[in-house]
Order: C-alpha cells, then sequence, then structure tokens
C-alpha cells in the first residue's frame, strides 16, 4: 500500500464476521466495506469478502440479487459521467461452479446499464487447465458476460504445482497490467497478495473532484 498509490482494494477471505470490522487491520487513509460469510454456511466461519478504499473516493455499495452461497460485493462509482461497476467474489473450492457462476451472471444482469465492469477474485479454477470441465465452464461463463479474463500467468504457488485461479475480468479495454507477490507469515497462515494496476483507455481524464487518479489501481489480496 506504501509503494502504490492504491484507490481501491479488493479482498477475498477477510475472516471477519458481522460487525467485526473493528478486528480488521487499519490502515491509514482508507475506510473498509466487507460483506461476511453468511451465517448459514459453515457458520460463517472464515470466507468474507470487502474492499478498503482510499478516502476522498465515492463508491457506492450496490445491492445484488440474493444468493446465500455466494461471497460477492459490487460497488458503482460514477467517472467523468462514467458508470463503473467494480466487484469481488470469491468461490470456496466446495461450492459448485455452477452456482457460483450463476450467481455472477445474475448480478451482472442487474449492472447491465453500467458504462464499465471489472470482476475480480479468488475463483479456486485453474484457468492454466482448459482441459477441465471447471476452466470450460469458467471460459463459458466469460464468453457469454463478454467479460476478458486479463491475467495469463500463475497466481498460486505450492512446492508442486503453479495455478492461476485469481481473476482480473473487465468489460473494458485494459492495458498496463503488472502482477507482482508477495508472502508474510501471519500466526501460522500463509498471505498473499496480488496486486493489479489497470490503465484506462478510451476513458477521458479522470477529474480530481472524483478523488481518483488518471491511472485505476486495484490491489486483490488474499490468504491461502
Amino acid at each position: 500500500m506504501g509503494n502504490i498509490a492504491v484507490d481501491i482494494m479488493a479482498i477475498n477471505k477477510t475472516w471477519l464476521r458481522e460487525k467485526e470490522e473493528g478486528r480488521a487491520p487499519c490502515v491509514p487513509g482508507y475506510r473498509l466495506r466487507h460483506a461476511p460469510r453468511p451465517r448459514t454456511v459453515r457458520g460463517a466461519r472464515g470466507g468474507g469478502v470487502g474492499f478498503y478504499l482510499r478516502r476522498g473516493v465515492r463508491a457506492r455499495t450496490m445491492p445484488h440479487p440474493p444468493a446465500p452461497q455466494v461471497e460477492q460485493m459490487w460497488l458503482r462509482l460514477n467517472v467523468n459521467a462514467h458508470s463503473v461497476i467494480v466487484g469481488t467474489a470469491c468461490r470456496p473450492p466446495w461450492l459448485d461452479v455452477n452456482i457460483f457462476l450463476d450467481a455472477i451472471t445474475d448480478s451482472l444482469s442487474t449492472f447491465a446499464s453500467a458504462d464499465k465492469v471489472i470482476l475480480l477474485g479468488d475463483f479456486n479454477i485453474n484457468m492454466l487447465s482448459p482441459s477441465d470441465n471447471k476452466t470450460k465452464l469458467l471460459s463459458n461463463f466469460l464468453l457469454c458476460s463478454k467479460l476478458n479474463q486479463i491475467v495469463t500467468e500463475p497466481t498460486h504457488f505450492t512446492d508442486h504445482s503453479e495455478t492461476l485461479i485469481d481473476m482480473l475480468c473487465a468489460l473494458m479495454p485494459v492495458s498496463g497490467v503488472f502482477l507482482y507477490h508477495t508472502y508474510q507469515s501471519l500466526a501460522n497462515m500463509q498471505w498473499y497478495r496480488l496486486n493489479l494496476i489497470l490503465n484506462w483507455r478510451n476513458l477521458p481524464l479522470i477529474g480530481s473532484h472524483t478523488g481518483l487518479s488518471r491511472t485505476f489501481f486495484l490491489t486483490f489480496l488474499m490468504m491461502t
């Protein structure tokens, strides 16, 4: 956060329950919005998605069609009269892919009037295995939604494998995406951070009244 002037940081696996915002790390200059894992899903243990927003960035949290098993959160920003939707979603390995993708499809349909859409998150589907059935389902979803999956290199590493399971999908022209990885051991848990920097093409210069810089930054933080 100190090295990049991040405007919005999307988070998967916050491990925050309802009304536990005070347990989240306090990031100077940022405010947190989060959606905890529903109590009906594994007793609300783990999971959760959210955003850290830089102070001055005005974004509205958008409602979406009910999907109790699917963890997702959506923001709407107005950038020089352009309506921009930014969403984050997480699919645990045990959640049926069709249930997850159907819920995201319903949400995207709700935001059909938006000019630009960005969706990112940990889908737990390896895009480097095109023959896998889950990957085929995700690829078909992206095709039908007209979303471009921007990340092309591995995002998750073990001693024996490299997989691409963290997605950046955009319904807009995107260039200048950079990825770098940092690891931190905390309470016997491994933290993995994926940083995404997007330059918007064909979009007017973002005015200072919006609180956003010309380059729009997204940082995706996940725990593995």
